[in-house]
C-alpha cells in the first residue's frame, strides 16, 4: 500500500505597532496529503487539536489528496462510509476551535486523473457542503478551476484554485458549463485582477500542485529509491534493486507523468501562475503533491516563497523570518 504521509505546518502573520507589541492578525494552518485515517485518526489534525489554538483568528486549509486513493465515491458505493469518515476526521477542528476551515481539490480527489474524476471531486465538495457548516468550505466548487478569493482581513488574502483541472485530460468543466472562468486563458485573468486589486496585503495562493520541488515529481530521487523502489509501494519492501531502481528515475525523466513539473501541461501551469505571482511583492504559495517539506525563496527582491507538503516528523521547529519591514511572516513545524 502506498506510503501516506500528512503534515502540519503553522503560518503566523503578524503586524508589526510601535511602541507597542506585536500582535497576531492571523494563524494559518497548512495540512497536506491527510487523505487516510492511521488507527482512525489523522495523525497532523490531532497534532493540530493539541495546540489548543484559538479559532478566531485561525484558517486551516488543506491542500488536496484529501481521500486516498481515488477521492469520494457516490453514496450508494461500499466504500462511501469509509471514505466519509476521513472528511469528517478533517472537520472535526471546525467544531471543536470554530477555526475556518478551506478543502482545496488534489489529483487523487480527481480519482488520480481517471475517467470519473469530475464526479468523484465534486461529490467530495457536495458531502462537505451538505454539512451546513458556516465555517467550513470547499473551493473551487463544482469541479471548476477557480481561483476563489477569500479576504481574510486587512491584511490578509486566501486564493483558490483547482490545479488538477488544469492538468486532467478527461471530462472535466468546460466552455459549456457553469464555471465563472471556462478556459485557461479567463483563469489567469482573473488571477490576475485578484492579485491587482490587493496590492498591499499578503496574498497566499493554495492549490494542490508545487510550482517548483526537489522531490521525486521535481525529478529528484533519494539513495533509498534508487537501492530500494519498491519501498515506494509498500515501506516494508526493503528489497535491494540498484539497477532497475536507477533506471526508474530516468525512464519517468524522458516520458514523464502529467503529475510532474517537466511534462508540457504541467510546465505551462507552472510558467503562466509564476508570471502572476512575480507581480505582487507579497505573495506566497502553498501547495500539497509532494512527499518532502520545503519552503523555497525564489527571488531576493520578492517575498514571493512557496511551501511544500512534507513529513511533518522529520521536522524540527525553527521560525522564518523574511525582511518585511512592517509585517513578518513565522512558520512553525
Amino acid at each position: 500500500m502506498k506510503r501516506v504521509i500528512s503534515w502540519l505546518v503553522i503560518l503566523l502573520l503578524w503586524e508589526y505597532l510601535p511602541a507597542q507589541s506585536d500582535r497576531l492578525v492571523h494563524r494559518v494552518v497548512l495540512i497536506g496529503d491527510a487523505g487516510k485515517l492511521v488507527n482512525g485518526k489523522i495523525p497532523a489534525v490531532e497534532k493540530f487539536k493539541s495546540l489548543n489554538l484559538p479559532g478566531d483568528n485561525t484558517s486551516i486549509i488543506y491542500l488536496g489528496d484529501n481521500i486516498y486513493p481515488n477521492g469520494l465515491p457516490d453514496v450508494n458505493d461500499p466504500a462511501f462510509e469509509e471514505k466519509r469518515k476521513v472528511l469528517d476526521a478533517q472537520v472535526e477542528p471546525a467544531h471543536l476551535s470554530g477555526a475556518g476551515i478551506y478543502f482545496v481539490p488534489g489529483n487523487h480527489d480527481w480519482a488520480e486523473g481517471s475517467p470519473g474524476g469530475w464526479t468523484r471531486v465534486k461529490n467530495q465538495q457536495r458531502y462537505i457542503d451538505s454539512l451546513k457548516l458556516p465555517n467550513v468550505h470547499f473551493y473551487p466548487k463544482d469541479g471548476c478551476p477557480g481561483p476563489e478569493e477569500m479576504v481574510v482581513n486587512e491584511k490578509l488574502v486566501l486564493v483558490f484554485m483547482d490545479s488538477q483541472w488544469w492538468i486532467h485530460r478527461n471530462e472535466k468543466p468546460g466552455t459549456e458549463d457553469d464555471c465563472d472562468c471556462k478556459t485557461e486563458n479567463e483563469v489567469l485573468i482573473r488571477l490576475k485582477e485578484i492579485f491587482s486589486s490587493h496590492p498591499g496585503k499578503m496574498i497566499l495562493l493554495a492549490m494542490h500542485h508545487p510550482l517548483y520541488t526537489y522531490g521525486s515529481h521535481g525529478g529528484y530521487f533519494t539513495l533509498r529509491q534508487h537501492f530500494f523502489p519498491l519501498t515506494d509501494v509498500n515501506e516494508g519492501l526493503y528489497i535491494p534493486l540498484p539497477v532497475i531502481g536507477s533506471l526508474y528515475p530516468v525512464v519517468r525523466g524522458w516520458f514523464g507523468s502529467d503529475q510532474d513539473i517537466k511534462h508540457p501541461v504541467y510546465k505551462k501551469l507552472i510558467e503562466k501562475t509564476e508570471e502572476v505571482l512575480k507581480t505582487h511583492p507579497y505573495a506566497v504559495h502553498a501547495a500539497g503533491h509532494e512527499h518532502a517539506l520545503q519552503f523555497l525563496r525564489h527571488d531576493q527582491c520578492s517575498l514571493y516563497r512557496q511551501r511544500v507538503r512534507g513529513k511533518a516528523d522529520k521536522s524540527e521547529g525553527r521560525e522564518i523570518q523574511p525582511v518585511w519591514r512592517q509585517r513578518k511572516w513565522s512558520c512553525h513545524y
